[in-house]
């Protein structure tokens, strides 16, 4: 109920800065030639706020999030649907469909078969490729059935190195649109079974919390007070570069810096709302998935998009280092991204793999390499990065990049937290892996999780 009135005040503010200073830019009158501040210009005369206004500005953003699902997702060839109308799955049922007198019975070897002949004369890896999105859509359609969440009517995939998920609404108006789940490739590779379900299950909570609703409404706001201002500070500086210096020039110019640092002010005032709503939206949405799936699966892949995420990085930047050292690390770069799998998990692996593969370049090469010189190179490289690593005596690490099936176990999560609570961990946020303005830290979302399941524990 907190995270409910919290949510929902941050958001009300967020609109009510919007249409304050939209308000404020409608009365402010500029004309008078007889006074140094009003000028020949009438905001409302250019610029008329009515009803025919704000209804276009209003029902402009719900298009716009029609459009922009469709051309971004629906018509890209970077998206492939797993759960909808021109779905493999679709394309199953109908196979199978007692109604069709075509049909063949369903069963294991038929649907082998068929996957087969779907791949027969495609590039190598498709019939790999058709039981992943396959095996995820079984995942999805029966994690969305368990709820009920009858708004979503498509799930794509998305060929994205970093694991992420989000949700879109198209077009938000009741009975009308729908939402649109999609998940990055990555996810699937590093998540299990129980796993992915659980993310699936977060995302399904931004459908039940219409977050996506708030989120395509929320633009109009923003898009509304940010075109104003713009006109507004146009026919500002427009009057300015037009009067000649002296008095009155430099007092027009400061009642311009003046309406700069007021808007600058209120956009600020603004984000952090809309910020903090974006926030509490993710811990709702967390805590959703807790109560009806299985929180230590959630847990254990919030844990794994954090090292991944940190993979990322270490890759990022490692790399960047080298290439400034001597460009001809060029070559060895792509080959190191080329030997970490999609699924990797172990960040002293991945640095074993860049340290080991560099310093051998650099022999055979006769080029300077960072790594050389350094007693314990990989733990070295990675005391600089603030990442939480379970790699005590259960070498917890070693055990996902192995075994993806391989949960952290209540003991485990019992250490992972308590170095999470030590922790000041910033890298993913301010190096822009995970985006910092829009959602709470990782980190910060497995404590939520875990005190969570610690007062429905008690209460059972």
């Amino acid at each position: 109920m907190q995270l409910f009135v919290k949510r929902y005040t941050s958001l009300f503010l967020y609109i009510a800065i919007n249409v304050a200073l939209l308000l404020l830019i409608g009365y402010i009158r500029i004309g008078s030639a007889g006074s140094l501040i009003y000028y020949q210009f009438y905001f409302n005369d250019i610029f008329a706020i009515n009803s025919i206004f704000i209804i276009f500005v209003i029902i402009a953003p719900m298009v716009l999030s029609y459009l922009m699902g469709i051309l971004r997702i629906g018509n890209s060839d970077k998206y492939v649907q797993i759960l909808g109308p021109n779905s493999l799955m679709n394309r199953i049922e109908l196979e199978f469909n007692r109604a069709n007198p075509d049909a063949k019975e369903y069963s294991d070897d038929n649907l082998k078969l068929l996957l087969i002949d779907m791949s027969r004369g495609e590039p190598e890896g498709t019939y790999e490729n058709l039981e992943l999105m396959l095996g995820t859509a079984l995942i999805c359609k029966n994690t969305i059935d368990k709820v009920n969440a009858t708004s979503i009517k498509r799930v794509y995939i998305a060929n994205e190195d970093l694991p992420n998920a989000f949700t879109i609404r198209i077009l938000p108006i009741p009975f009308i649109g729908e939402d649109w789940i999609v998940i990055n490739r990555n996810l699937v590779e590093i998540l299990n079974e129980a796993e992915l379900a659980s993310v699936i299950g977060h995302e399904i909570a931004h459908t039940k919390h219409f977050d996506s609703w708030f989120s395509s409404i929320s633009y109009s706001p923003r898009l509304i007070s940010l075109f104003v201002t713009v006109v507004l500070l146009f026919q500002l500086i427009s009057i300015l570069v037009t009067t000649p210096l002296g008095l009155v020039f430099a007092v027009r110019l400061t009642v311009t810096i003046m309406v700069l640092f007021l808007m600058q002010l209120v956009s600020i005032l603004s984000t952090m709302m809309n910020n903090y709503s974006n926030k509490i939206t993710e811990i709702r949405a967390d805590l959703y998935a807790t109560e009806n799936f299985d929180a230590n699966s959630l847990i254990n892949a919030l844990y794994k998009i954090y090292i991944k995420g940190y993979i990322y990085l270490i890759l990022t930047k490692e790399s960047n280092k080298l290439l400034a050292i001597n460009s001809a690390y060029y070559s060895i770069v792509n080959k190191i991204r080329s030997m970490i799998s999609l699924d990797e998990l172990s960040v002293t692996a991945v640095m074993k793999i860049i340290v080991d593969q560099s310093i051998r370049f650099a022999r055979i090469h006769n080029i300077d390499n960072p790594y050389i010189e350094m007693r314990s190179p990989v733990i070295d490289n990675l005391k600089k990065y603030d990442v939480i690593i379970l790699s005590d005596t259960e070498n917890i690490e070693e055990r996902i990049y192995t075994e993806r099936s391989i949960y952290l176990n209540d003991e485990d999560i019992a250490r992972l937290i308590s170095q999470i609570k030590i922790s000041n961990s910033d890298e993913l946020y301010s190096n822009k892996i995970i985006r910092k303005s829009s959602y709470e830290k990782i980190t910060h979302r497995i404590l939520y999780v875990h005190n969570k399941i610690k007062a429905l524990n008690k209460q059972s």
